[in-house]
């Protein structure tokens, strides 16, 4: 697992490259599709982002979508999480290095 620092730094990298090639940009982290979820701080108001791993599809690439996101429930995060482990070797270790439940955010269209 990569330091805080490391972690940083490859989301900066990351960030600049969607920048530079308008958004085109296709890469993984950890075999996993990666993706930018932009919203509003709630307190500050202002714009933030975060480079995160999408471990399973389902809108089309490269597009902006008004989307919300939500935790998975118990159920769903049941059911997902053996087909993520599966498809990606260092899903589960993650969970393992941690005694806090890694949070299973699912993004549905707003509209």
């Amino acid at each position: 697992m990569p330091s805080g620092f490391a972690l940083k730094t490859m989301n900066g990298v990351d960030r600049a490259l969607l920048k530079l090639r308008f958004g085109t940009v296709d890469w993984s982290f950890s075999g996993m599709p990666a993706l930018e979820l932009a919203t509003i701080g709630r307190r500050s108001g202002l714009p933030r982002s975060v480079m995160l791993a999408s471990p399973l599809q389902g809108a089309s690439k490269q597009s902006k979508q008004s989307m919300r996101a939500r935790v998975a429930t118990s159920d769903e995060r049941a059911r997902m999480c053996p087909q993520i482990a599966g498809r990606y070797k260092n899903y589960a270790g993650c969970q393992r290095k941690t005694e806090r439940e890694i949070p299973l955010v699912l993004l549905e269209s707003a509209s």
